[in-house]
């Protein structure tokens, strides 16, 4: 479940008529989505095994995109309208190593890089770093918790904290 915490965090941001920095003092802007209908929800979560703190999250917020520098950096978080279309891109892009236990649910913005779920056999899941001139094995995990993952990034102003 998503904190409210973290839900009014974020609404901080997208509320701001001032210039806010990211961690390299860029100005940088926030975007976001009105969040999913339920039949959105139930649409994709019957394609993918979406986490449930994900499903939350686009409950509230169906798509976002963090710390946008111009069109050369930031965090695009998918909407549920997005999220099969990408996960299908990458397992066609790496076709026999993909792993169809990940699902991509954030791009990096301008550099071909992308952030997803890897589904565990206990129902757990991973976050993967996906930099995109390895093979999926080769990912390295950030985080289990996708809440604690957002709280990092941001209290890290949009640095690749887990680099």
């Amino acid at each position: 479940m998503i904190k409210q915490e973290l839900v009014d965090k974020l609404n901080f941001f997208f509320g701001q008529k001032n210039v806010i920095l990211d961690y390299e003092d860029l100005v940088v802007t926030f975007e976001k989505n009105n969040g999913a209908t339920q039949n959105d929800l139930d649409i994709i979560s019957n394609k993918l095994k979406i986490p449930n703190d994900y499903l939350d999250f686009l409950q509230i917020f169906n798509g976002l995109t963090l710390f946008k520098f111009k069109d050369l950096g930031g965090f695009k978080f998918l909407g549920t309208n997005d999220i099969s279309k990408e996960t299908e891109i990458q397992r066609q892009t790496y076709e026999e190593d993909w792993d169809n236990d990940i699902i991509v649910f954030c791009n990096l913005i301008c550099d071909g890089d992308f952030i997803s779920f890897k589904n565990k056999n206990d129902g757990s899941y991973e976050i993967l770093d996906c930099y995109h001139d390895e093979n999926p094995q080769n990912w390295k995990v950030v985080s289990y918790s996708f809440c604690y993952f957002l709280e990092r990034l941001i209290e890290e102003k949009g640095k690749r904290y887990w680099l």
